[in-house]
């Protein structure tokens, strides 16, 4: 066989290798909309609902709001940071918006 055929039989299989790998990390970066009430819950130590946001819950200061932030960040491999509206998403129902209109909120 000629070098043109092993490279494009090269390319082939490092692309399948892409989108298998890409395929996979999409699966795993989602989160349940009541993954994500248990986070708020967590963190701010408050019966939370759907409801929920900094303006009736008297825990869900500045700092809640970072650790909020920051432990979605990690359940979601580091993407959260990648959204700039997040950091003003001040109830439930924003940080749930954002999170499915950037693809990483799940069905469940």
């Amino acid at each position: 066989m000629s070098c043109l055929v092993y490279w494009l039989i090269y390319i082939i299989y490092c692309y399948t290798v892409y989108l298998k790998d890409n395929i996979y990390l999409n699966q795993i970066m989602k989160i349940s909309q009541k993954e994500i009430i248990e986070v708020i819950k967590k963190v701010t130590k408050k019966k939370i609902d759907i409801d929920s946001s900094s303006k009736n819950i008297n825990d869900w200061d500045s700092l809640a709001q970072l650790n909020i932030l920051t432990v979605l960040d990690n359940k979601l491999k580091g993407k959260i940071f990648t959204i700039k509206q997040m950091a003003t998403a001040d109830s439930v129902k924003k940080i749930i918006l954002l999170l499915k209109k950037n693809n990483f909120l799940s069905n469940d």
